[in-house]
């Protein structure tokens, strides 16, 4: 696909990198919100920095997208990353290392933050935003980036592993995938990678020997454990189970719950 973008005398032309079909349907979704849970390593951050790209045709000069990543070195990752694409693209720009902010032909700001400060995130109209690592960042960033597209109408990209149930991110997928207006939800895995030439089989079935079955299934299965304190996942403690001891307990284990959950206590038998 190619598009044009005039300014003055300058003159670009554009030519869309290569997306394989899952991860193109994933971040190109028309809804305004879309929320990708995926496998590590499956091309979803290449695929929204050309996405991010892409929002700013159009744009006016001075206007700014955003791309936000739970801490600064991740920020600073993915800002490296566009700006060596834009220049093996052959797509001019100003690069800032100072704010991390790539300036395009088109005067539009393409700038890289950190949630670590969710406070230092309001203020500004944004007229696309990237949430890299979302399951790994605070909920107060998302509130914060929620009010720099109230005015835009702005689209969003929430993107990361899944990483256990009690984040906010998961609940927003879980919201998306039951069809909330204006909403998409997408799941990338490990084999959608290999079928694409992205990732290995071999890799993969190293990984899954080295991790534990919960961890491999979040990585790169994009399945949320069943218990994100439980390393073993219950299927292997069902396998352990006997039927309730009638015996007098001579020893007892308890979970006091301090705040969340219930208290809970377990007694052994001789």
């Amino acid at each position: 696909m190619a598009r044009t973008r005039s300014r003055s005398q300058v003159s670009l032309s554009y030519i869309r990198p290569n997306l394989y079909p899952k991860q193109f349907e994933a971040i190109f979704s028309p809804e305004r919100i879309a929320v990708i849970e995926a496998s590590t390593k499956s091309g979803k951050t290449t695929g929204c920095l050309v996405w991010i790209v892409e929002q700013t045709f159009g744009l006016r000069e001075g206007q700014s997208v955003w791309w936000v990543a739970p801490v600064y070195p991740q920020a600073e990752i993915a800002y490296r990353r566009l700006k060596h694409f834009l220049r093996v693209g052959g797509m001019p720009f100003v690069p800032n290392e100072t704010h991390l902010t790539l300036t395009l032909v088109n005067d539009v700001n393409i700038v890289f933050k950190s949630g670590e400060k969710p406070d230092n995130l309001f203020g500004e109209d944004v007229f696309a935003v990237v949430l890299d690592e979302a399951t790994r960042m605070r909920e107060e960033s998302w509130f914060a980036i929620r009010t720099t597209i109230t005015h835009t109408r702005g689209a969003v990209r929430i993107i990361g592993n899944v990483k256990g149930r009690k984040n906010w991110a998961y609940r927003m997928a879980r919201k998306a995938e039951n069809g909330a207006v204006g909403m998409s939800w997408h799941r990338i895995t490990a084999t959608d990678a290999i079928e694409a030439g992205i990732l290995k089989q071999e890799e993969i079935d190293s990984a899954k020997r080295d991790l534990p079955e919960n961890v491999f299934q979040e990585l790169y299965g994009a399945v949320a454990g069943d218990d994100e304190g439980n390393p073993f996942g219950l299927d292997h403690i069902r396998d352990c189970i006997t039927p309730i001891s009638r015996k007098r307990p001579v020893a007892w284990g308890w979970d006091l719950a301090k705040s969340v959950d219930w208290t809970f206590g377990v007694g052994l038998d001789a």
